[in-house]
C-alpha cells in the first residue's frame, strides 16, 4: 500500500507542474495489449538454481495519463502515465539449472506457475512534430524516461509446492513513440495509438510452504515489456489554433 502511495504521490507532484509553468496540459486514457518476453531468473544462495525459458502470458493493459506541452518550447512535454497489466505465468514447464559442487550444473525440467499483477507509474520527456492538414492535426511524439513498478505474485507454485513471493516496487526504463490525430471540427479532441517498452531489473525473496521457515531465497529477474495501445486524449486548449 505505501508503494502504491508513493507512486501516486509522485504522479500528482509531476502533474501539479502545470500549474506553475506556461504550458498546454492534456490527460488521455487508453487501452492495449501487454506482450511480455521470454525471462530467466536466477537465485543467490542458498539454493543457487537458474530458471530459463518461461512465458509471461500477454494480456490486456489499461492505463491513464497526463501531461503538458511546454509554450516556449512547444515540440517539448512531459508526461506521467500510470497503467495495469497481468502478466500472469501460467502452469508450463522450465529448466531449472542447479549448483551441485565445483562449479558443475544439473539442469531439469519442472513445472511453474503463478497469478501476478502489475501497476506501473513513468515520467517520461516526450519530443512532438505537429503536422497540419486539411482532415486534421498529426502529432508523431517520441521520448523516454523512468519510473516504477509494483508487482504482486500470487498463488505461485512450483513443481507440487507453493511458493510464497514478496511484493514490492521496482524500478524501471521506458521508451515510447506514437501517432496522435487531432479533429478539425474539435481541436481539443484526439485519438493516439502508442507502442511503449519497459525493462526492469527486480528481485524478490520467496519461500516454499511447508518448508523451512528459514529458508529463503532471493530470486533476480530482469523482465522485459512491450505494450501496444490506443485511447482518447482531451488537450485543455488547441495550440495549433490560428
Amino acid at each position: 500500500m505505501r508503494s502504491l502511495l508513493f507512486m501516486g504521490a509522485i504522479g500528482i507532484l509531476v502533474l501539479g507542474l502545470a500549474v506553475g509553468v506556461s504550458a498546454e496540459p492534456y490527460a488521455a486514457g487508453y487501452v492495449g495489449g501487454a506482450l511480455p518476453f521470454d525471462q530467466d531468473t536466477f537465485s543467490e544462495n542458498p539454493l543457487d538454481i537458474t530458471i530459463t525459458d518461461f512465458k509471461p502470458e500477454d494480456s490486456v493493459v489499461f492505463g491513464a495519463k497526463g501531461g503538458y506541452w511546454f509554450d516556449n518550447f512547444p515540440y517539448i512535454g512531459i508526461e506521467g502515465n500510470v497503467q495495469a497489466w497481468f502478466p500472469d505465468i501460467d502452469d508450463q514447464n522450465v529448466v531449472v539449472t542447479k549448483l551441485v559442487g565445483s562449479g558443475s550444473e544439473s539442469a531439469s525440467n519442472k513445472r511453474f506457475a503463478a497469478e501476478v499483477d502489475a501497476i506501473s507509474m513513468a515520467v517520461v520527456l516526450l519530443g512532438r512534430y505537429p503536422i497540419e492538414h486539411s482532415i486534421g492535426t498529426f502529432v508523431p511524439y517520441a521520448g523516454g524516461g523512468i519510473g516504477w513498478t509494483h508487482v504482486d505474485f500470487s498463488r505461485a507454485q512450483f513443481d507440487s509446492l507453493d511458493v510464497r513471493a514478496d511484493d514490492d516496487l521496482f524500478p524501471h526504463v521506458q521508451v515510447q513513440g506514437g501517432l496522435k490525430y487531432f479533429f478539425p471540427n474539435i481541436p481539443n479532441l484526439g485519438l493516439f495509438v502508442e507502442y511503449m517498452y519497459q525493462k526492469k531489473h527486480f528481485d524478490t525473496t520467496i519461500g516454499l510452504d511447508g518448508s523451512d521457515p528459514n529458508d529463503l531465497v532471493t530470486i533476480e529477474v530482469d523482465f522485459e515489456n512491450q505494450f501496444i495501445q490506443g485511447g482518447v486524449e482531451w488537450r485543455f486548449w488547441d495550440p495549433f489554433a490560428q
